[in-house]
C-alpha cells in the first residue's frame, strides 16, 4: 500500500511539473542554483495555497495578490529572515510575470518584513577551520579550503568542472584561477591558494588511480565510489549534491566543536572569512567584491573593468589577491612554506638586482676606461703635432 502511494505521489509530482505554467517558469531561469531555489519556493507557496497543481494558483489578479500577501505575512510570523522572504517574493513574482499576470508588486513588497532579531554573527577563525580540517578527508578539505580561499558560495561547488580550473603561477606560487558559473550571465573569476591546489591535485590523482578518466567536463567534486569495484568507477561519475555538501559541513562542525550556526553561519561563514581576511591583508575592496561574484554598486559596475591580472597581482596603489594568499592559507606549515617561497623569490629578485647593478657598474667602468684611453691618445697626438 505504501509502495502504491509513493508511486502515486511521484506520478502527481511529474504531472504537476509538466503543466505549461510551470514549464514556462522553469525554462525562463538560466542560473541552475536560482532555478532550484525558486522551484522550492513555488512548491512551498503551492502547499500554502492548498493546491495540487500550478494551474490552480492562477486565480484572478486580486486573489493572487491576497494569497501572496498572506504567504509573506506567514513567513514573517515564523521568524524567517528578511532576505529569505524577499527570495520567496522574487521566485513567486517570476512565476506570475512569466504567465502574464500584472500584480501590484510595489504594494505586495511592503509586506516583506521579519520578526527575526538581528544576529550578531562572525566568520570562522583560522583555528576553527584547522579543527574542522583535522576531521576532514581529502574531498572535505577541498570544500573548506576552496570556499575559504576563493570566496565562492557552497551552492556553486556542485557545478564546478575540471575545465573551470586553470593552473596559474604567480611569484613562484602554484595556484588555480577559477571561472565560476562559466557561460552564464553571472560568470566571474576568482583564485585559490597553493594549499587548496595541492589538495585538489591529490584528490584527482586518487580518482585516477582507481580508474576514473579525468577530463575537462568531469565534476570537481564527485560522489563517493566503491574502491573495490574499479570497473564501475569511471562509469558512475556523479557530482556531489548541494544538500550532501551541507551535511558534510554540519558533520565537521559537530566533530570539531565549532560554535553553533547562530554565531557562525554554517556555510556563509567561509565567504565571510575570505572577505574579512582579504580586507585585513589590504586587498582593494572592489577586487574583493568582484572575486566574490558581487555586482558593484551604481555606475562603478559599468565603468570599472580591471583585468584578471589586476585582480591577481594588483599594483602599488591597489593590492590584488596575492597580498592575501598567505593569510588565507589555513595550516601553519603551508603558510610557512608560502612565506619561505615568497622570501626565496624576493632573495632571487634581490640577487638579480644586485647583479644588474654590478654589471652596470662594470659597464660604466669599461666605458670610462675607453674614454680615458681615447683622451690620452688625443693628447699624445697633439704633442707630436706640436713637436
Amino acid at each position: 500500500m505504501l509502495f502504491l502511494r509513493s508511486c502515486y505521489n511521484l506520478k502527481s509530482a511529474i504531472e504537476r511539473e509538466n503543466v505549461r505554467p510551470f514549464m514556462l517558469f522553469s525554462k525562463s531561469i538560466d542560473n541552475k542554483t536560482t532555478r532550484e531555489d525558486y522551484i522550492k519556493v513555488l512548491k512551498q507557496f503551492l502547499k500554502f495555497c492548498g493546491s495540487s497543481s500550478y494551474e490552480d494558483i492562477l486565480y484572478t489578479e486580486k486573489e493572487c495578490e491576497n494569497k501572496l500577501i498572506d504567504f509573506l505575512i506567514s513567513l514573517s510570523e515564523r521568524g524567517l529572515s528578511k532576505s529569505y522572504i524577499n527570495r520567496c517574493f522574487c521566485g513567486i513574482r517570476r512565476f506570475y510575470e512569466i504567465n502574464d499576470y500584472d500584480l501590484k508588486w510595489t504594494k505586495i513588497r511592503r509586506f516583506i518584513s521579519s520578526n527575526q532579531k538581528q544576529k550578531k554573527d562572525r566568520p570562522y577563525t583560522r583555528e576553527e577551520l584547522q579543527k574542522m580540517m583535522e576531521h576532514a578527508n581529502l574531498r572535505e578539505k577541498i570544500i573548506i579550503t576552496l570556499c575559504s580561499s576563493s570566496g565562492i558560495r557552497i551552492g556553486a561547488l556542485p557545478f564546478l568542472k575540471i575545465g573551470d580550473l586553470e593552473p596559474t603561477t604567480v611569484n613562484g606560487l602554484l595556484i588555480y584561477k577559477l571561472r565560476i558559473y562559466e557561460g552564464e550571465k553571472e560568470e566571474y573569476t576568482t583564485y585559490s591558494t597553493v594549499e587548496c591546489r595541492k589538495y585538489i591535485e591529490e584528490y584527482l590523482a586518487y580518482r585516477q588511480r582507481y580508474g576514473e578518466t579525468i577530463h575537462k567536463n568531469s565534476p570537481l567534486l564527485r560522489e563517493e565510489f566503491n574502491t573495490n569495484k574499479m570497473m564501475k568507477v569511471d562509469l558512475d561519475t556523479r557530482q556531489m549534491s548541494y544538500s550532501w555538501i551541507r551535511k558534510i559541513m554540519r558533520k565537521l562542525r559537530k566533530l570539531s566543536g565549532v560554535l553553533p550556526s547562530e554565531i557562525i553561519y554554517e556555510n556563509h561563514g567561509l565567504r565571510k572569512y575570505f572577505n574579512t581576511t582579504c580586507t585585513k591583508a589590504g586587498v582593494n575592496h572592489l577586487f574583493v567584491e568582484m572575486m566574490m561574484g558581487h555586482k558593484l554598486p551604481g555606475m562603478i559596475n559599468h565603468y570599472f573593468k580591471p583585468t584578471e591580472m589586476d585582480l591577481l597581482v594588483g599594483n602599488d596603489k591597489m593590492l590584488g589577491y596575492i597580498a592575501a594568499i598567505n593569510d588565507l592559507t589555513i595550516y601553519d606549515e603551508n603558510r610557512l612554506k608560502g612565506e619561505l617561497g615568497k622570501l626565496t623569490l624576493q632573495n632571487k629578485n634581490s640577487e638579480a638586482i644586485i647583479e644588474g647593478k654590478l654589471k652596470e657598474k662594470d659597464d660604466a667602468y669599461i666605458t670610462l676606461s675607453d674614454q680615458v684611453m681615447k683622451l690620452m691618445e688625443e693628447v699624445q697626438q697633439l704633442k707630436m703635432t706640436k713637436a
